[in-house]
């Protein structure tokens, strides 16, 4: 057991994969962030509906109370209600934005530890998909939201691909070479993924849903962030301890932060990961780029610095 330096338990764990998806599901869709836009919304669904899943959602999907989709209680329930439903196999999040983290404290842990499935989101969701992981003891899956990521004009080929297949097919053993990834480091690390968005990751911290990361595989995407504020978070997760044991680090698109030239987001990451001594892979397609490829937190990854390739060791969802 790895500790954290305020005496908790800071080891990566493999978590329980969830029950796989069959075509005629009902699935249910929560806002636990920011207000979700109508129309996009019910354009993104029929995404869904191709996959032959039946999309759920509650009457006040689309209320506000104001930056926020409703009250922390309201969202909380809803949440709550999605995973408690026994008719419910899947919790997919309307959009992301902000405000998840706040609900964290608002959620029936005990009962939705007894009831895991499959829950995929990105970006301020982070706060979920981690909590869900390390508290509830079952994957989840960094990817898509459905707005903007099931639109069409968001919605790549590729990560279209990517996505059916990880639903009604699961993940085991599959491989990706990223071939225009940066490596730093040799050689290869692997354990338990864990991460997100790095400013989530770092609100996290000193909270009881804070990641556990010594023995695993640390993933971290951001956007919009210049070589600053890059760094004072990096550099947050070093000092608080989030460093120390990881096997691997791999960084999701960084390409759309804003950077003050000459600065690249690798001179950030060598300045302050350089001496780590593991594989480092910079721009595996997920995150706020181009592609969004799901990643399954929870389950055993490989990286390799060498082959620039990534793979996945366990199922992150198992035949009921």
């Amino acid at each position: 057991m790895t500790m954290n330096r305020d005496g908790a338990d800071n080891t990566a764990s493999v978590a329980r994969p969830v029950p796989m998806l069959r075509r005629g599901d009902v699935v249910g869709v929560a806002a636990p962030a920011s207000p979700v836009p109508r129309e996009e919304f019910l354009l993104s669904l029929h995404r869904l509906q191709r996959m032959g899943l039946r999309p759920r959602f509650r009457d006040d999907l689309f209320d506000r109370h104001l930056y926020l989709a409703r009250s922390d209680a309201a969202r909380a329930s809803e949440l709550a209600e999605l995973f408690l439903d026994p008719e419910i196999k899947a919790v997919f999040c309307a959009c992301p934005g902000y405000g998840s983290l706040r609900v964290l404290p608002h959620l029936p842990w005990d009962e939705i530890r007894q009831h895991p499935k499959f829950f995929m989101g990105y970006s301020d969701l982070t706060a979920l998909l981690v909590g869900l992981t390390t508290c509830g003891g079952f994957c989840t899956f960094h990817g898509p939201a459905l707005v903007p990521g099931f639109l069409s004009e968001f919605l790549t080929a590729r990560t279209w691909r990517a996505v059916r297949q990880t639903l009604l097919k699961g993940t085991s053993g599959k491989s990706v070479h990223v071939s225009r990834a940066v490596a730093l480091g040799t050689g290869c690390g692997s354990g338990p993924l864990v991460g997100g968005n790095l400013e989530m990751l770092t609100s996290l911290l000193g909270t009881p849903w804070e990641p556990r990361t010594a023995g695993g595989v640390l993933f971290i995407e951001e956007v919009g962030e210049g070589e600053e504020t890059l760094d004072q978070r990096l550099t947050h997760l070093r000092l608080a301890g989030k460093l120390d044991g990881v096997k691997a680090v791999l960084f999701g698109d960084m390409s759309r932060n804003d950077l003050t030239p000459p600065y690249r987001v690798l001179d950030v990451v060598k300045n302050v990961l350089g001496d780590l001594g593991v594989p480092v892979l910079i721009g595996f397609p997920a995150g706020h780029g181009r592609h969004n490829l799901p990643l399954v937190l929870g389950a055993r990854y490989s990286v390799c610095a060498d082959s620039r390739t990534v793979t996945q060791l366990d199922p992150g969802m198992e035949i009921a």
